[in-house]
């Protein structure tokens, strides 16, 4: 069975625009946010196919699985949050021979910044099986733009275990089936690291979606790989 957890390694190539000055070209200018408008519908489904990475990162075929999430909630005040998308991740677990069902809480501020309930509080029972109460963290900062971090949020009080979060300057293009087309879906490549962990995300705005998620072996466990089949929009 495979979560929202944590790789880093990946099974199709990417098309990447390279970013940066060549010589000759006017300096970068100073950091400008990323328009974001994320919009889901209750109803909306997500097919990803998933793997496991041995500690080294190469993907093992045999642990392929496919996980369904699906949209249940839009714009509904949750653990004092208001206008949060919730969403059920179902996954079969192989281990047990049952389908098992996750939840998902996603803000999208105003600013674009997306925030998830609870992410370093997973992360810290993942890593270290700690307990820690769960809290709003800032997955994506886009109204920093690209290549400013920024914190997360902390596993402990004193706030010694920093999740630290950056958005690269490229994008990566994904092929997706979207409500029966393929489509080329571009999308902004979050790297998230802390002491013994890193996690990579990739978003799209149009559509939105999480189009890879990727948890690095780091060499102590197997890593995640999970990547997006196809959409199906409750509102075509």
């Amino acid at each position: 069975m495979v979560r929202w957890g944590v790789v880093v390694a990946t099974h199709l190539p990417l098309v990447i625009f390279p970013a940066g000055c060549r010589q000759g070209d006017a300096p970068p200018s100073a950091p400008s946010g990323i328009p974001i408008a994320w919009h889901f519908s209750v109803g909306d489904a997500f097919t990803y196919s998933a793997w496991m990475l041995d500690p080294y990162g190469y993907l093992i075929p045999s642990s392929q699985s496919r996980d369904m999430v699906h949209v249940t909630a839009t714009g509904v005040p949750v653990f004092g949050m208001n206008d949060v998308v919730i969403l059920t991740d179902s996954a079969y677990d192989d281990s047990l021979d049952q389908w098992s069902v996750d939840t998902l809480y996603l803000h999208c501020a105003q600013n674009s910044d997306v925030y998830r309930f609870g992410f370093v509080a997973d992360a810290a029972h993942r890593l270290e099986g700690r307990v820690i109460p769960p809290t709003w963290d800032r997955i994506a900062a886009f109204s920093l733009g690209f290549n400013s971090p920024w914190t997360v949020g902390t596993d402990d009080s004193a706030g010694g275990a920093q999740f630290t979060g950056v958005i690269g300057q490229q994008q990566d293009f994904f092929a997706v089936d979207v409500n029966g087309v393929q489509t080329i879906v571009a999308s902004y490549h979050i790297e998230i690291t802390a002491d013994g962990f890193d996690r990579g995300l990739w978003i799209a705005n149009a559509p939105s979606a999480f189009t890879r998620i990727l948890d690095v072996p780091m060499g102590t466990g197997d890593g995640i790989l999970r990547e997006l089949d196809a959409i199906g929009s409750a509102a075509r």
